[in-house]
């Protein structure tokens, strides 16, 4: 049984926290998951307060769609473009610096902003059924926060085609362009990404936290000093 349950279906989400793993649902079938500025603001804090208390929370969508983006009628109101802009910042920050693991389970269609959650997150489980679709440019809107992540996934010519024309990738592409981390029956999805996030619940809570770390800080090391950079931080695990 959970053991804590915050957000409803007003809200637009649900998360359900047991046994270490948390499972945040998005709850706006009838619009696609599409994400309100409130929504985002509520998940971003969410986010922020299970940091360091959690460690794995699994990312899902109710109804036909994972999440097809912002929600369009919030992004024609007369805000400052900063400002407007800033919650979104925000909330893919609160999810990349999330110190435990982020597995993301996408089934049906991605658009835009649900693209950026994939791609994010640490894993990305993909049902035969989803695809993937950067769709900003045809709308005439640069995807400048999808981009800040997809040029550590993609070849330059992948993404460029992929921005530029907004053609959907369905998901045995996501997964050979590295978009995606595994393909599952769209009937079997559900149930792989909890049981995924159960068992990696079950890992040592401080083991994680160094795997994710060191891979962000070895992308930055030239390759020739990458051995001296593995062995200093194996030893400094191993003495804790």
């Amino acid at each position: 049984m959970p053991e804590n349950t915050i957000g409803s279906r007003e809200q637009g989400f649900i998360y359900t926290s047991q046994q270490g793993w948390g499972h945040l649902r998005f709850e706006r079938p009838q619009a696609g998951n599409r994400v309100s500025l409130d929504m985002l603001r509520a998940m971003t804090d969410l986010l922020r307060q299970e940091s360091g208390r959690t460690g794995v929370i699994l990312i899902s969508g109710q109804g036909a769609d994972f999440c097809l983006g912002r929600e369009r009628s919030e992004q024609s109101s007369p805000v400052a473009p900063f400002d407007a802009f800033r919650p979104v910042a925000a909330f893919y920050r609160a999810l990349s610096d999330f110190a435990g693991l982020t597995l993301s389970a996408v089934h049906g269609r991605a658009l835009g902003f649900g693209v950026g959650i994939a791609l994010r997150s640490d894993i990305c489980l993909a049902a035969d059924d989803a695809s993937f679709t950067l769709d900003e440019v045809p709308h005439g809107i640069p995807p400048m926060f999808v981009l800040a992540e997809l040029v550590d996934h993609l070849h330059p010519k992948h993404l460029m085609e992929m921005v530029m024309t907004g053609r959907s990738v369905d998901a045995a592409e996501a997964v050979a362009l590295g978009i995606a981390s595994r393909m599952h029956p769209a009937a079997e999805l559900a149930q792989a990404a909890e049981t995924a996030a159960r068992r990696m619940a079950e890992s040592h809570a401080g083991l994680i936290v160094a795997c994710k770390r060191y891979m962000r800080q070895i992308r930055a090391v030239p390759h020739a000093n990458r051995l001296d950079t593995a062995l200093s931080a194996q030893t400094m695990y191993a003495v804790g």
